[in-house]
């Protein structure tokens, strides 16, 4: 049975789905992800950081779905996309793929993987965050302290033990340590922005360290 919060959740992200779509048609095309969507054929840890951020930029801009993929992924075949579709699409259009990444990790230990976190044969198993983080926690490339490097992801929660259910990109780091972030969310208008790394943490999310996917050629 539905919990009536999770019923509200659900027919809010609705709502704002259905005022979304002609407002965002209105605005323009650039709110919707229109680039290309061929998935490499294999991970490429050599990939340039650079290029990854480059990318990511590219989606500043695009709105998020709402229904984060629901009733058929409707919304990610309309152009919308998901807090998880940034790192994604970014390592896919530079030239690297972390589906291929997570279906060798899944093949050689799917063990890691709980059934609530899918497999490869679910459509949206490598648009969890959470399965790139047990990639991270369970390959050596989970950094707690930082400072991240440009390219390298940030796993957030609601609370210190709750379940991993957010992903921003790390887009630059300053001298200081001080980094930004590009991220797609419902907060702020559900529009992907580039923004400094605190103020993910000033909407109330808890860090859960940083992801260096790259730092690992294969899984382990």
């Amino acid at each position: 049975m539905i919990r009536i919060s999770t019923r509200r959740a659900l027919l809010s992200g609705v709502a704002t789905f259905c005022l979304a779509l002609p407002l965002a048609a209105f605005v323009g095309r650039s709110r919707f992800y229109r680039g290309p969507a061929v998935e490499p054929v294999a991970w490429n840890p050599a990939v340039s950081r650079d290029a990854i951020v480059a990318e990511a930029r590219k989606l500043v801009g695009v709105w998020y779905d709402p229904v984060q993929g629901g009733f058929g992924n409707l919304g990610g075949r309309l152009g919308l996309i998901v807090c998880m579709d940034v790192p994604v699409i970014a390592y896919r259009n530079a030239g690297t793929s972390i589906r291929r990444l997570l279906e060798a990790d899944y093949r050689a230990h799917p063990g890691r993987y709980s059934s609530r976190d899918g497999s490869p044969r679910d459509p949206y198993f490598d648009r969890r965050a959470r399965n790139l983080h047990t990639y991270c926690r369970e390959n050596g490339c989970l950094d707690l302290a930082g400072p991240p490097k440009p390219a390298d992801v940030v796993f957030l929660s609601r609370g210190e033990t709750a379940p991993i259910t957010h992903i921003v990109l790390v887009s630059g780091v300053e001298p200081s340590g001080r980094y930004s972030v590009i991220e797609a969310s419902r907060d702020e208008w559900y529009v992907t922005r580039e923004e400094p790394g605190e103020a993910v943490f000033r909407r109330g999310w808890t860090f859960r360290g940083f992801g260096r996917p790259l730092s690992r050629s294969t899984p382990q």
